[in-house]
């Protein structure tokens, strides 16, 4: 960085300015500081010139980072619902207790059920046919949407707070068709 040295003039008078070579110094003097200064308002401008890049560069680097920490903060917002449903889901199943449809019970012991007798039958050895199953269950009855059989919590446990279900599986039943001669 250069330094101004500022120009002088002296004092001007006809007396002065008709000695050539005061007036010489006094122009070189002149000459010398104007390329001084030149010299400084090129070296400016460059930096002027750095620095606007620098600014340009550092602009368009704020603008990434302000779409990225929107982008952030938009999957923070989702991820924070998310959570927030999730908790209220896991909130319910540690506060409502399983439960089954009847109907699906009594299906899923009839499924076994013939699933037995299918492999006594395919066997074709001397194996024992399961004919009737009779099944009780003891527990919660809900019957808020339906039918169903439902877990107690401990604390309702007890004799006088469970329901009883009882039901049996039979085959069907073969009926005999016979021709009615008597009448």
């Amino acid at each position: 960085m250069a330094t101004f040295v500022p120009f002088d003039p002296g004092k001007l008078d006809d007396a002065t300015l008709q000695k050539p070579e005061l007036v010489r110094a006094k122009f070189n003097e002149a000459v010398a500081a104007v390329k001084v200064r030149d010299t400084e308002i090129d070296r400016l401008a460059s930096v002027n010139t750095e620095l606007s890049q620098r600014a340009a560069e550092a602009q368009k680097a704020l603008a990434s980072r302000s779409a990225e920490l929107d982008a952030a903060r938009k999957e923070l917002a989702s991820q924070a619902g998310r959570l927030q449903d999730l908790s209220e889901k896991l909130k319910l199943l540690q506060t409502s207790p399983p439960k089954i449809g009847v109907q699906d019970l009594v299906s899923q012991f009839k499924v076994n059920v013939d699933r037995i007798n299918a492999d006594v039958l395919s066997q074709k050895t001397s194996g024992m046919l399961v004919d009737s199953v009779e099944v009780e269950v003891r527990g919660g009855i809900d019957v808020q949407d339906g039918l169903h059989i439902t877990q107690l919590p401990a604390s309702a446990l007890g004799v006088q707070s469970v329901s009883v279900l009882k039901f049996n599986l039979k085959p069907a039943s073969v009926l005999k068709i016979v021709d009615d001669d008597s009448g």
